[in-house]
């Protein structure tokens, strides 16, 4: 009986403290003890009376939008969440994959807010700056725009020239190595470099052939990616082609109106409705993820209120039972009592 009276008096968690107050009075009744067994019983209705109240409180507090937030907090920090973060009741949404996936989005979607914020931030940060700089706009020479101008002409000229010769020749000698990444061409050179190394000690490595069967077969799976990408490859290279071309005589033309084109004051206009169009995008965004928000909000906490309200349903059931003892019991004790005093009126006569 020691167990389920220390059940008994853990907080609701598990099915074994569901039953144990009802175990308990059982035992008693068991023992031939209905008066402790009746006491367990009103105990045990007064516990489970105690465990609804408690769990119909917290349907209440589901609904606040900051009740998984702990949780949530625990989830961005990369902690496991300890059992006081969520009710006992519900700490078997903590192993639930769906209810772990929904926090996860919660916690970037948070996260994604707050970038927003700081993004708005900077905003208003960045009008300031405007304001700061339209004052001295006019000190600033039209030659110096010029002159950046110029500099950036022949780099974007040099750029343009070393691709045109890198896809002419790549289309040439079909060469999908020279189109690898970064990635892809480090590891082309360590591909190289090991070759290198193995030549110069392969007569006194007994595995050799081993190896170069390896380092050509590596060479061999870069060689089949590069050629499956080849043409998406040369595609774009060819579209940043067009797209310095596209800069380049961008520049050009400026370059021969850009006294004209320098109107300093339309120019912090055009930055001001850029960034007014900037901020209507983040507050769309904001409405947006707000809204995500809400939906995953109103996803757990219906997950959360039906574990609630099961078991609720549970200990309702429980103490109905409890109560129906009660009831059994004190009915049987008054029976005992009536049979006893007819017997005693008999010995009288």
């Amino acid at each position: 009986m020691s167990i389920w009276q220390l059940l008994a008096q853990q907080p609701v968690y598990q099915h074994e403290s569901y039953e144990a107050p009802l175990a308990v009075a059982y035992a008693y009744e068991k023992l031939n003890a209905p008066r402790q067994a009746l006491t367990a019983l009103n105990q045990a209705s007064r516990q489970y009376s105690e465990w609804i109240n408690r769990l119909q409180a917290e349907r209440v507090q589901l609904y606040q939008s900051d009740f998984f937030q702990p949780y949530v907090q625990t989830w961005q920090q990369g902690q496991s969440t300890p059992e006081d973060v969520l009710s006992p009741v519900l700490m078997p949404l903590l192993t639930d994959d769906l209810f772990s996936q929904q926090v996860a989005q919660l916690a970037d979607l948070q996260q994604a807010d707050q970038r927003v914020l700081y993004a708005l931030q900077q905003l208003t940060m960045f009008e300031q700056l405007i304001d700061e700089r339209q004052q001295s706009a006019q000190q600033r020479g039209e030659a110096l725009a010029h002159n950046n101008l110029l500099q950036t002409l022949p780099t974007l000229q040099q750029q343009r020239d070393g691709l045109q010769t890198q896809l002419d020749t790549v289309e040439h000698q079909q060469d999908a190595l020279a189109l690898l990444n970064d990635d892809g061409q480090a590891l082309l050179q360590r591909i190289g470099k090991a070759d290198t190394r193995l030549s110069a000690i392969e007569q006194q490595m007994p595995d050799a052939d081993s190896y170069r069967a390896r380092i050509r077969r590596l060479h061999g799976i870069l060689l089949w990616q590069a050629e499956v990408d080849y043409a998406s490859n040369l595609w774009a290279g060819k579209r940043n082609l067009q797209a310095l071309d596209s800069l380049l005589a961008s520049g050009q033309t400026r370059l021969g109106s850009i006294y004209q084109a320098m109107d300093r004051r339309a120019h912090f206009d055009a930055q001001r409705a850029r960034i007014t169009g900037l901020r209507s995008g983040l507050l769309l965004a904001q409405q947006t993820q707000q809204r995500l928000q809400d939906k995953l909000l109103a996803r757990m906490q219906q997950a959360a209120d039906v574990l609630l309200i099961e078991t609720e349903q549970q200990l309702q059931r429980y103490r109905r039972q409890a109560q129906i003892a009660i009831v059994r019991l004190q009915d049987e004790t008054l029976r005992k009592q009536q049979a006893i005093k007819p017997e005693g009126a008999r010995d009288e006569g």
